[in-house]
């Protein structure tokens, strides 16, 4: 794994771009993201939260990206609603899905549903991202999809993520939603 900045390096505000590219890297690094990944998805089952949900709004994990393959089988199990995202233009959609074979390779090489019934409203976004801070603010990969759909779509935003990939304070603007909740292997931020 890529050596991690020294406490006081990460203990600053970081500027956006900055932090896309170090996180990114250290991510692409990571050799334990699938045992780690168990650990947040387990988290995000015990949840009250997610008890309570009928619909939730997954993603496809790409890039060593924290995996949701254990969320989507229990909610399938319990008979919740499960939509994933499709990009289509500038705009994201979520539509239903009821087994990943539904899941075909889409934008940037990520898996999206191919068609299906699109979802508006649910109890629970998981969202991914590349860093996050204490403040439950979000650096994506800089494309805005989902902030867009976020501002138009309120809902409790749960994002999941290794414990590295929150600092302390995130250069952040006003087009940014903040996460409800930010989940990772050793702590849960609320």
């Amino acid at each position: 794994m890529v050596a991690l900045a020294s406490l006081s390096q990460r203990n600053k505000m970081y500027n956006k771009n900055k932090l896309r590219k170090e996180m990114l890297k250290e991510r692409a690094a990571m050799k334990n993201a699938e045992s780690l990944s168990e650990i947040i998805q387990k988290k995000v089952l015990d949840l009250e939260e997610y008890k309570k949900a009928d619909t939730i709004f997954l993603y496809a994990a790409t890039n060593n990206e924290v995996l949701t393959n254990l969320i989507f089988k229990d909610a399938i199990a319990h008979n919740k609603k499960v939509a994933f995202p499709k990009v289509i233009g500038k705009d994201m959609v979520f539509m239903k899905v009821n087994t990943i074979d539904e899941l075909k390779e889409g934008y940037f090489s990520i898996l999206e549903p191919v068609d299906g019934e699109v979802i508006t409203n649910a109890d629970i976004v998981i969202t991914p991202g590349v860093a996050f801070d204490k403040n439950m603010n979000r650096v994506g990969y800089g494309k805005g999809f989902y902030d867009r759909y976020f501002n138009d779509n309120p809902s409790l935003f749960i994002a999941i993520a290794y414990s590295y990939q929150v600092v302390d304070k995130i250069d952040s603007d006003k087009f940014d939603i903040k996460m409800d909740m930010i989940v990772t292997e050793k702590e849960i931020y609320r």
